[in-house]
């Protein structure tokens, strides 16, 4: 059982750390644009 709760919980920091790369790839996105439009 507990090691079906600490899977589950490595799946949902995955999860979130790929959410964050995600976040940070569209933020230098952004950046890149306004300074190209700038």
């Amino acid at each position: 059982m507990k090691a079906n709760t600490e899977g589950e919980s490595n799946r949902n920091e995955l999860k979130k750390a790929r959410e964050d790369l995600n976040m940070i790839d569209l933020i230098k996105k952004y950046i890149c644009t306004v300074f190209v439009l700038n």
